[in-house]
């Protein structure tokens, strides 16, 4: 079990993490998102490209979408 301090600093660095992050940099890029049907793994590329070979190799289903920030809307 976690201790208190544990979870403490955890929560510090989380947030330490977060606020490095600049969401604003990939707010409302294109993404793919892919599947690959022979294991069920899932992931999201903004390399248009790769999303492509990989889409053509058969394995994966690809749908496009936007990356977005909830925060700022």
């Amino acid at each position: 079990m976690i201790k208190k301090e544990q979870y403490k600093q955890a929560r510090e660095t989380v947030n330490e993490y977060e606020k490095q992050m600049d969401l604003s940099v990939v707010n409302g890029s294109t993404c793919w998102i892919m599947h690959r049907t022979t294991d069920n793994l899932i992931y999201v590329t903004t390399d248009e490209e790769y999303a492509n070979r990989q889409y053509k190799s058969g394995d994966y289903i690809m749908r496009q979408s936007q990356i977005f920030n909830p925060l700022y809307y």
